[in-house]
C-alpha cells in the first residue's frame, strides 16, 4: 500500500470513527432498527411491484418498472462484485447473525435505496422514450420519499453496527452510478434480449 493510499485509509477510519461515536445516542430510538432493515432487496422487489402497479394508472410507468428492475440488477452486481473484492470485515458486527454476509463494504442497503432515490428524477431529465417521460410533481415526489427512507436506513445501518459510515456513502455512489449505466446499457440489453428470444 502506497503512502498516499494510506493516509486516504487513516483519514477514512477518523471519520468512520467520529460518525459511530456522534450517531450512537440514536441507538435508544427503535425506530432506526425498522429503517435498518428497509433496503432489504426483498422490500425493493415490493418497491418494484408498486412501480409495475402504476403502470395501470402513468403510461410512462410501463417501462420505468422495467427499468428500475435492471438498474436494481445491476447495483445488487456491482456490490458484490466490490464487497469480495474489497472483503472488509464488520469488526463490530456479531456475526453469529445468519444472515449478515461478512463484508460490510459497501452498503448493499444504501445502494438498492440510492437507485431508487435518484431514478425518478433521472427519468424525468432523461427520459427512456417520447412517451415514458414521468410527470414533475410525481418525479420529486418519489425521490424525495425514497431520500428520506435512504438516509432514514444509512442512519440505522451505521447505529445498528451493520456498517460503516464510508460503507454506506460508497453505497449511495453505487447506486447513483448504476442508474448512469442502466440508462446507456437498458435498450441494447433489451434489444439483444428480443433477439435472442426471435431464435429460439
Amino acid at each position: 500500500m502506497s503512502k498516499i493510499s494510506r493516509k486516504v485509509v487513516k483519514k477514512v477510519r477518523k471519520i468512520d470513527i467520529f460518525a459511530l461515536k456522534f450517531l450512537l445516542p440514536l441507538k435508544k430510538y427503535s425506530v432506526f432498527s425498522f429503517f435498518s432493515k428497509l433496503g432489504n432487496f426483498s422490500v425493493c422487489l415490493v418497491f418494484i411491484l408498486i412501480f409495475y402497479l402504476f403502470s395501470e394508472l402513468f403510461e410512462p410507468f410501463n417501462i420505468f418498472w422495467l427499468f428500475a428492475l435492471y438498474c436494481l440488477f445491476l447495483d445488487t452486481l456491482f456490490v458484490f462484485i466490490l464487497k469480495y473484492a474489497v472483503r472488509r470485515k464488520r469488526y463490530f458486527v456479531n456475526l453469529a447473525q445468519k444472515k449478515l454476509d461478512p463484508y460490510s463494504f459497501p452498503s448493499g442497503h444504501v445502494s438498492r435505496l440510492a437507485v431508487f432515490f435518484v431514478l425518478p428524477l433521472w427519468v424525468y431529465f432523461f427520459p427512456l422514450s417520447d412517451f415514458a417521460k414521468i410527470p414533475l410533481y410525481l418525479a420529486v415526489s418519489l425521490s424525495i420519499i425514497f431520500f428520506i427512507f435512504m438516509v432514514l436506513t444509512m442512519l440505522g445501518r451505521v447505529v445498528k453496527g451493520y456498517h460503516y459510515f464510508s460503507d454506506c456513502f460508497v453505497g449511495f455512489l453505487v447506486g447513483v452510478l448504476s442508474v448512469i449505466i442502466g440508462n446507456i446499457t437498458f435498450f441494447p440489453m433489451l434489444s439483444l434480449l428480443v433477439k435472442l428470444r426471435s431464435l429460439y
